[in-house]
């Protein structure tokens, strides 16, 4: 399913690098360094183009060594294990797809084989964003690499990859705020096996390590209480469940609030929804590659030989305490399709959340105690009539939820109480006669400042 690499040069060859006068970014000859905005940066990591990325067969659109105001989040995170399982009697098996194949997208303005380029907000178009305008089993564009498109209140990395006839866009969003939206698209040209109904799912690898990940841990929210691994792991979707990663020392951390992909349950293929896991230097991926006879990811069993000495990488989830430690959490993120025209992408993925006090470190500061209180991102969003967020706290203590216009001003009272410890609460935003628009949903209280977008259609 591969194309020719003679071809590939070939395309690549023919067209020329654009120069740029953007600054946010420095262009080396492996990857790109992000510091942006430009006048204040907040955000920086260093970006690496599929072709570029690690793993058996590439992970897509991989960044490392992101910081928020200067505070370490990730080493690493990407996706590098891709999996198509067919409906049985289709005739067309599995698949372990490839993520290192660049494919062509469109750009305003254009430019021809940039590595990356500063794209005019709004003009990336991959294959899976021509739904309604051409043909969106079509191919469109003449860009190969990373398009970065400056929204002023959020920087967005978009890439396409190649896997036969599938499309796959990576798209990481990235928001003044701190919040993070890693979104991972599945389309495709015309094959017969798109006809034929299959789960596709993609497997992120979020390698935190938050304030350099030493004492860092992982937890498991629901709406009734919240444990911390002790031990590697995997787990499942449930009602309102989401996972979080934080420092024990300074209590600043990530919360993961799954998208639209629970709505494909787990089965023997796809295997976990979350996998937590010890950091070890070798396990970037479950070291299955492209081979049908390990199509589906493999986290408890050693790794195939390798031709050249018969070694076999040990299996990931193998009981290494995760408590206070480096540590790797992956998550599914899946969809079905039913093929027989069913043609539209499927555009998923999770919202990362910071926690605690994340502002510019200062270097006289203490350890905080750890608190916590989450504030999850609304759904729909954007809406038409009516919307949903959810929050919680730690501890007893009282807060305030608001809606706030993009003035600054207190436009709808949420809510106002004493929730119980731990326990998530549910508040609807009804659009009412509120013009359209983005506003920001804020839970305020002693030692909590927590905030989400939301934007209002009509």
């Amino acid at each position: 399913m591969r194309y020719s690499s003679l071809l590939v040069l070939l395309l690549l060859f023919a067209f020329s690098i654009p120069s740029s006068s953007a600054q946010y970014y420095t262009q080396t000859r492996d990857y790109t360094v992000i510091a942006w905005p430009e006048a204040n940066p907040i955000w920086e990591m260093d970006v690496y183009s599929p072709s570029k990325s690690s793993g058996t067969e590439g992970s897509g659109l991989e960044i490392r060594n992101v910081r928020y105001n200067g505070r370490k989040v990730f080493e690493r995170a990407h996706v590098p294990v891709v999996n198509v399982e067919y409906d049985a009697g289709s005739g067309c098996g599995c698949y372990r797809d490839w993520n290192d194949f660049e494919m062509f997208f469109e750009t305003e303005p254009a430019a021809n084989g940039a590595t990356f380029l500063d794209a005019a907000p709004g003009s990336v178009k991959t294959t899976c964003d021509f739904d309604g305008v051409v043909d969106p089993l079509s191919d469109q564009g003449d860009l190969v690499g990373i398009a970065g498109e400056d929204f002023g209140d959020r920087l967005v990395l978009t890439t396409q990859m190649a896997a036969g006839w599938y499309r796959y866009r990576v798209r990481w969003t990235f928001w003044l705020d701190g919040t993070i939206q890693p979104e991972f698209a599945f389309g495709h040209t015309f094959n017969i096996c798109t006809e034929s109904g299959r789960n596709h799912h993609a497997y992120w690898r979020f390698d935190f390590d938050i304030e350099g990940g030493e004492d860092d841990y992982v937890t498991e929210m629901t709406a009734t209480e919240m444990i911390e691994f002790e031990e590697e792991a995997r787990r499942n979707h449930a009602d309102g469940v989401t996972w979080g990663v934080f420092d024990r020392l300074s209590g600043r951390g990530y919360v993961l609030t799954p998208g639209e992909e629970t709505q494909l349950p787990v089965d023997d293929f796809s295997y976990a929804d979350a996998i937590v896991l010890a950091y070890d230097a070798i396990e970037i991926d479950d070291g299955g590659g492209f081979s049908a006879q390990f199509c589906a990811i493999d986290f408890e069993s050693e790794g195939p030989p390798n031709p050249n000495d018969g070694s076999r990488k040990p299996a990931l989830l193998d009981g290494e305490s995760v408590l206070d430690t480096d540590v790797v959490l992956w998550y599914r993120t899946g969809t079905y399709r039913a093929g027989e025209g069913d043609n539209a992408c499927r555009r998923l993925g999770p919202t990362l959340t910071p926690v605690g006090n994340w502002a510019v470190a200062d270097q006289s500061e203490t350890p905080a105690v750890p608190q916590f209180a989450e504030l999850t991102a609304a759904y729909p969003n954007p809406f038409e009539r009516v919307t949903t967020v959810q929050f919680r706290v730690s501890e007893a203590r009282s807060v305030s939820l608001t809606l706030v216009d993009d003035l600054g001003r207190t436009v709808r009272s949420l809510y106002q109480g004493v929730p119980t410890p731990g326990q998530l609460v549910t508040t609807e935003i009804e659009a009412g006669t509120l013009p359209s628009g983005s506003y920001t949903v804020r839970l305020t209280g002693e030692g909590i400042n927590e905030t989400t977008r939301v934007v209002l259609l009509r």
